[in-house]
């Protein structure tokens, strides 16, 4: 027989999605009674910028949705109220994409001043886990979802919220507001999901930690095979018979949020922070002395942390403009090592052959390192010099610093070597190693330069400098 090709069918069989656009008027402009009084506009004869005057073209402002909450999967089916996509009460019309009705914010006119759509799916799939592929970094499971849209402006304040996949492993959510040119902030959270497989088979206890750990009788068992073929056949009986099933997926949050802290013009100063957090475990090999390679789930649990800092000075109609920021970047991973059994062996052996006669009964792989990194930059633009030139110039320096504890050479207690003095110790002694921790930092410096003029008519000239260094301490 062929055999079944791994898949998975979506249907978004109900969706249902709606919008409160209150207008300050519930029908077209044309349709309001004239004002007692005539505008400026009526008088010389050209069209009412009033909305809500008799025979004006255009109609009235409001805040339009414009963000695609549905479901992220083709194809889906369902209600959608007509309301979510014509914001005239009677159905579609036509009209100018411009409009010179005066803007709700100037007080010409009174409108309501915010808008809200929603939409609700609900998800049917078949064969969910037949295939990872198909869910590698989104979530497609049976159950609802949900997305949101408002939004709000009133004056030179505004508001505005985006929420996609909502209740989901692949969501994410943006808000923002504040002042026009005094005040500004924003904030976002997004999951993304990294599915590697599902149901793989492990004899590995412990998934997601830094150690892990088989059943001593299992080992033992191996560790008194007569051939190599006997401990093959040993350990895939093992294998079918006492593995657990172990989902090798990853799960992505960020969370991040900016303010302006200065909004005086020319200046503007931002400040921002966000923190990137992944955990799970990924699909990775160890051996034990250079053979017997065996896949291992990886133990993933680090943190990105970052802060920004940056200044502004812009003028439009001015020949300068000058930027300048700082970045701060802090990564914790939370193990720092991965420990593993050996299934072949349950004890030590000096013979490093690292098959079920000899080698380690463990075996380590050092992890990411925990790690800084600082680094400052500036920008400067310089426009209008002599012979029509323009000056561009970035420099930037970051300094990285390392100083993690280091591991031992060998898990094996029976290996036993010879330092430098000629003084014997055991490979899995700390002490032994020529410093406790890696001390190690790195620091770079980028400089570009770039000079465009025209000292002649028709005639162009450019130079520019680059340099990139790295030193390696």
């Amino acid at each position: 027989m062929r055999p079944r090709t791994p898949y998975a069918i979506v249907l978004v069989i109900a969706v249902l999605s709606g919008c409160a656009r209150l207008l300050a008027q519930g029908q077209y402009a044309a349709t309001a009674p004239a004002p007692a009084q005539e505008t400026q506009e009526q008088a010389s004869g050209t069209p009412a910028q009033d909305a809500t005057q008799a025979g004006t073209l255009f109609p009235v402002w409001y805040l339009k949705s414009n963000r695609n909450i549905d479901p992220r999967v083709r194809p889906n089916a369902g209600l959608r109220t007509p309301m979510a996509y014509y914001p005239i009460a009677g159905g579609p019309m036509l009209y100018r994409t411009f409009s010179p009705v005066a803007p709700d914010f100037l007080g010409v006119q009174a409108t309501t001043p915010w808008s809200v759509r929603g939409s609700l799916a609900l998800f049917g799939v078949d064969d969910q886990r037949v295939s990872s592929k198909l869910q590698e970094f989104r979530d497609l499971r049976d159950g609802v979802t949900a997305g949101l849209e408002a939004h709000y402006r009133e004056g030179r304040g505004t508001f505005n919220l985006i929420g996609r996949q909502l209740g989901r492993g692949d969501q994410d959510l943006t808000m923002d507001g504040g002042k026009a040119g005094i005040f500004q902030w924003a904030m976002s959270y997004d999951e993304t999901p990294h599915t590697y497989a599902f149901g793989a088979r492990s004899l590995y206890s412990g998934a997601g930690t830094g150690t892990l750990t088989i059943a001593d009788g299992i080992q033992r068992d191996l560790q008194n095979s007569t051939s190599i073929s006997d401990a093959t056949a040993k350990l895939n009986g093992y294998v079918s018979q006492s593995a657990q099933a172990v989902d090798e997926a990853l799960r992505r949050q960020r969370v991040g949020g900016e303010v302006t802290l200065v909004a005086t013009y020319p200046f503007v100063a931002k400040a921002s922070y966000s923190n990137e957090s992944r955990d799970g475990v990924r699909p990775w090999s160890g051996s034990f002395g250079f053979g017997e390679y065996v896949e291992v789930p990886w133990p993933v649990k680090y943190d990105t942390r970052e802060l920004r800092v940056s200044g502004e000075w812009a003028r439009p109609e001015g020949r300068v403009y000058a930027s300048g920021s700082y970045r701060l970047s802090d990564f914790v991973d939370h193990y720092a090592s991965l420990t593993f059994d050996n299934p072949l062996r349950l004890t030590d052996s000096a013979n490093p052959v690292g098959s079920y006669d000899g080698g380690p009964a463990a075996g380590r792989i050092a992890l990411y390192p925990s790690n800084l990194y600082h680094e400052a930059s500036g920008t400067l633009v310089v426009k209008n010099l002599p012979m029509h030139a323009t000056l561009n110039a970035l420099v930037s320096f970051g300094f990285m610093r390392q100083n993690e504890p280091l591991i031992p050479y060998s898990t094996n207690t029976s290996d036993v070597l010879t330092d430098a003095n000629g003084s014997s110790f055991n490979a899995t002694d700390p002490r032994g190693l020529p410093r406790a921790t890696a001390d190690t930092s790195m620091s770079t410096q980028t400089v570009h330069a770039q000079w465009t003029g025209e000292p002649f008519k028709n005639v162009r000239l450019t130079g520019q400098y680059r340099l990139s260094k790295l030193d390696n301490h």
